[in-house]
């Protein structure tokens, strides 16, 4: 797999599905069998410090359940910037 990582001054906030990495794991018709979606995600990070990702409960229209949740996220990276 190619990726290239994110610039290390970059904020980032990655939320996802534990139910599609459960999904994306067992290889349901789509051909990623035993692929580990969180791994691959976390293969683009360069600066833990401002660089996260956050598992949520939940297939993968997280949102719909999780807003709170990801509201928070979110507030707490445009902190940063006031």
């Amino acid at each position: 797999m190619l990726y290239e990582k994110y610039n290390q001054n970059l904020h980032v906030i990655t939320f996802l599905s534990d139910e599609t990495i459960e999904y994306i794991k067992n290889g349901n018709e789509n051909g990623y069998s035993n692929l580990d979606w969180k791994k691959c995600h976390e293969m683009l990070i360069s600066n833990l410090s401002i660089q996260k990702i956050t598992i949520l409960h939940g297939s993968h229209y997280i949102h719909h359940l999780n807003s709170n949740e990801i509201c928070n996220g979110i507030t707490v990276i445009i902190a940063h910037f006031c």
